[in-house]
């Protein structure tokens, strides 16, 4: 599937390192757009996969639970294409931890990637946004349903959904989209 006007715009993918985030920066290079891949683990591979096939990557190495790191990356991305014209929040962390026997730091982890996280670089993102844009947060239908044993990502995936409900109304005036798609 192609996708014409994503050709030549500026993002960011948070998480790209691996799974959705990967394969979503992957998606948008081939659609001739330019990424900041952004992760704990440095995105060098994703990078490197990207350039192999022409497409124009930046990698940076951030803890999306701190938000002085996370503005540091967005803004260096801004900066570096010019632009920010959209984002894609997809960094998270699963933690499967019955509720019984989880650590509050366990707790606090796995709310601290997956929510705080998301809320982090989604302040950021508009800070560097001037609009038209749109911001697409990776929430779960495990946010939708609860599961045993996974209780924090249930809550933190909740969470980025009815986060990105309020964001996205006090966007509309803005010209940004906010979305969440819950795989």
């Amino acid at each position: 599937m192609s996708y014409s006007d994503l050709n030549g715009k500026s993002f960011v993918v948070t998480g790209a390192a691996a799974g959705i985030g990967k394969a979503i920066a992957l998606h948008l290079a081939r659609q001739g757009s330019k990424l900041g891949l952004i992760d704990l683990r440095r995105p060098d591979q994703t990078q490197r996969e990207i350039e192999a096939f022409g497409g124009e990557s930046y990698s940076i190495q951030c803890d999306v639970r701190s938000s002085a790191a996370i503005d540091d990356a967005v803004r260096t991305v801004r900066e570096k294409w010019g632009r920010l014209d959209g984002a894609v929040n997809a960094a998270g962390f699963l933690g499967v931890y019955p509720l019984e026997t989880m650590t509050d730091a366990q707790w606090d982890h796995t709310i601290g990637v997956n929510l705080s996280g998301v809320k982090n670089s989604v302040k950021s993102e508009l800070h560097n946004m001037k609009g038209p844009g749109s911001i697409v947060n990776i929430a779960s239908v495990s946010g939708q349903q609860g599961n045993p044993t996974v209780s924090a990502y249930c809550a933190s995936k909740w969470g980025v959904i009815g986060l990105t409900k309020s964001v996205a109304q006090e966007l509309g005036s803005r010209n940004i989209r906010v979305n969440a798609v819950a795989p």
